[in-house]
C-alpha cells in the first residue's frame, strides 16, 4: 500500500510539472493557440496582462515551478509557486469569468 501512494505521488508531481512546464512555455513560444477573450472586465484585464507582458512574468513562475517538480528537488518551494498561481487563476475564474468555469 505504502509503495503504491509512492508511486501516486510521483505520477501526479510529474503530469503537474509537465502541464505547467508546457502551458508556461506557451507565454513564450505560442505552439498553442488561445481562444477570444472574453468580454467586459474580464477581457480589458486579460487584455491588460498582455499589453504589460506580466502575462511573460507568470509563464517564467509556471516553468520555473514545473520544472522544480519534475526534477524532485526543492519541490515544496515549487509546489508554493504553482499554488499561488493556481489560486490566482481561480480567482479570476469566479470574481471576473464565472461563465468560464
Amino acid at each position: 500500500m505504502k509503495e503504491t501512494m509512492k508511486i501516486a505521488t510521483i505520477i501526479a508531481r510529474i503530469l503537474l510539472g509537465l502541464i505547467f512546464v508546457v502551458f508556461g512555455s506557451n507565454a513564450f513560444l505560442h505552439f498553442i493557440p488561445m481562444g477570444p477573450l472574453p468580454k467586459g472586465v474580464a477581457g480589458e484585464y486579460l487584455h491588460a496582462l498582455f499589453i504589460s507582458r506580466y502575462v511573460h512574468v507568470v509563464g517564467v513562475f509556471q516553468v520555473v515551478g514545473g520544472l522544480l517538480l519534475l526534477i524532485g528537488r526543492f519541490v515544496p518551494l515549487g509546489l508554493t509557486i504553482l499554488g499561488a498561481i493556481i489560486v490566482n487563476i481561480w480567482l479570476f475564474h469566479i470574481l471576473m469569468a464565472p461563465e468560464g468555469l
